[in-house]
């Protein structure tokens, strides 16, 4: 992992192959690499009850998420050091059925999921076309990097 990123993970996803060690060295990776500059990111593992609370709670959509992404750079009181870019929280469950219905592995698809959280605290959105297309690219890179197969949902 590169000396610059601080990667906090609550507990392994439970998925073969992706440990906690394997996590925080590709995290580490994809934050300098992405991003450009050190940073802390703390990444969490819930299951579709626990997920379903927080995406009701506070962004009010109903139902499950597959991730939720807390910038800590963002809103009225960002952090006052840049490097403490936020949360990433995971529905392991979720990503277990998306990963069945894309066909892809479930190693696969937790990775592209973790990536897509910490992109958007790297500051990727994807609102407009133009923003999905940069985002499934940048995710893309990470899961190339990281000796993956193409994810057919990147652009």
């Amino acid at each position: 992992m590169p000396a610059s990123a601080i990667i906090h993970v609550n507990a392994s996803p439970r998925v073969r192959g992706l440990s906690r060690a394997t996590i925080v060295a590709w995290l580490g990776d994809l934050v300098v690499r992405e991003g450009g500059s050190r940073g802390e990111v703390s990444l969490t593992f819930v299951d579709t009850a626990t997920m379903t609370d927080l995406n009701e709670r506070y962004t009010g959509r109903s139902g499950t998420t597959d991730v939720l992404a807390f910038s800590q750079q963002e809103g009225e009181h960002p952090a006052p050091d840049p490097g403490l870019l936020g949360d990433v929280i995971v529905d392991v469950q979720q990503v277990r059925a998306q990963a069945r219905d894309y066909g892809v592995t479930m190693h696969e698809e937790m990775l592209r999921v973790v990536a897509h959280g910490v992109l958007h605290l790297l500051g990727y959105d994807h609102v407009t076309p133009e923003e999905e297309t940069r985002m499934r690219r940048a995710e893309q890179r990470c899961l190339r990097r990281f000796g993956r197969r193409h994810d057919p949902r990147c652009v």
